[in-house]
Order: C-alpha cells, then structure tokens, then sequence
C-alpha cells in the first residue's frame, strides 16, 4: 500500500514538474526567437530563480548549453561548470514526451531540450528533485488526496439526498392521484418509486458510513 501511494505520488510529481519545465521553455525559447543568444538572457536567472520556489522537493533548476556549460543556475556556485556527463548521455534519449530524464539514489534530473528559432537545440533545462520527499510533504499530498474524495463523497450524499426527497414527493403524489383515480393504473408507479426510493435510503446509508471511514 505504501509502495502505491509512493509509486502515485511520485508520477504526479514528474507530471507537475514536467508542465513547468514547458512553461519555462516556452518563456525562453520566445527570447531566443526575439534574437537574444541563450548566454545573453537576463531574464533566464530569475525565472529560474522564481521556479524553484513553487515546490519545496525541488532542489535546483539550471539551464545549460550543448556542451554541458551551466549558463544559470539557481546553485550560483555552479555557474560555468559543467554537468555530470549522465546528464549530457541522457539528453540524446528523449522520450515521446521530448523530455530526459536521470535517477541518482534519491534525486531525480528531468530535463527539455531548448531550441532556437531555426529548430537547433540551443541547450537544455533541467530540474533537479526529491525522488521521495520528505514525510511530511507525503503527508500533506495524501491529506489533499484524502480532502478531494471526501468532498466527492459529500457531495454524492447531497445529490442522493435531493434525489431520494424527489422521489418521496413523486410517490406521494402518485398515491394521492391514485386514490382520487381508482381506474387510472398510479399504483404500479407509486410502487415502483417506493422501491426506488427504498434503494437509494440502502445507498445513502452506504455512503454515509463510507464517509465516517475516511
């Protein structure tokens, strides 16, 4: 169960990441089409900068060039050196997401190649995360799942709720046509919206004590 929860929060993760690294890449690949050089945008620093604090598993997000050079970085100390050359491997296996992607123990590296207007790939991006994060950002992730199914559970029981009261009206209706018609056939539907009605007290019920459960 453990391995589960581990195993979803970790796709989720990798999903969330990956649309910020798009985003990110759209801002910058619109300066290079502007004509800026990758090593000439100034604004590349702080978007980075700003990336790094959407997400408390994030470590670091760095841009770098085709020959592994940092060019940006959110470690300022590792500014102009040169990335691990796992990293520089992986970015010629992309996959069909055009993404890279490399595990060391506990972190992982995703990364998008950035291309200029001619289509040439001008460097890449790159995060670095917490493959696993820490507990108590696991705890807060299940607590938000856990919120989200109880609210749709709640809301299920409000519709259930309005649906039976609906068909208790209806029946009662029906009843009281039936009786002010003996020749009319209501009592066939009368009875049938009971037995309706009857099912969705039995759901109702359910749903309630699944509810207490959560």
């Amino acid at each position: 169960m453990v391995w589960l929860q581990r195993t979803a929060l970790d796709t989720s993760q990798r999903e969330r990441f990956r649309v910020m690294l798009t985003d990110l890449r759209e801002k910058v690949e619109t300066d290079l089409n502007l004509g800026f050089d990758l090593t000439d945008d100034r604004g590349a620093q702080d978007r980075l900068e700003q990336l790094i604090t959407q997400d408390r598993a994030l470590e670091a997000a760095e841009i770098f060039d085709v020959s592994g050079l940092s060019l940006f970085n959110t470690d300022r100390g590792s500014i102009q050196e040169l990335v691990p050359p796992s990293w520089l491997k992986a970015t010629h296996r992309l996959s069909d997401h055009g993404i890279w992607m490399v595990r060391d123990g506990n972190e992982t590296v995703l990364g998008l190649p950035i291309r200029n207007a001619f289509g040439e790939t001008a460097g890449h991006l790159a995060l670095t995360f917490q493959t696993h994060p820490p507990d108590e950002y696991v705890q807060t992730q299940k607590a938000t799942i856990i919120g989200a199914i109880a609210a749709g559970v709640t809301l299920l029981l409000a519709l259930l709720g309005f649906y039976r009261l609906v068909w208790r009206i209806t029946g009662r209706v029906a009843s009281e046509m039936a009786s002010s018609n003996p020749n009319r056939p209501f009592f066939t539907t009368n009875q049938t919206l009971e037995q309706l009605a009857t099912r969705l007290d039995d759901a109702l019920s359910t749903l309630e004590s699944e509810e207490r459960r959560i």
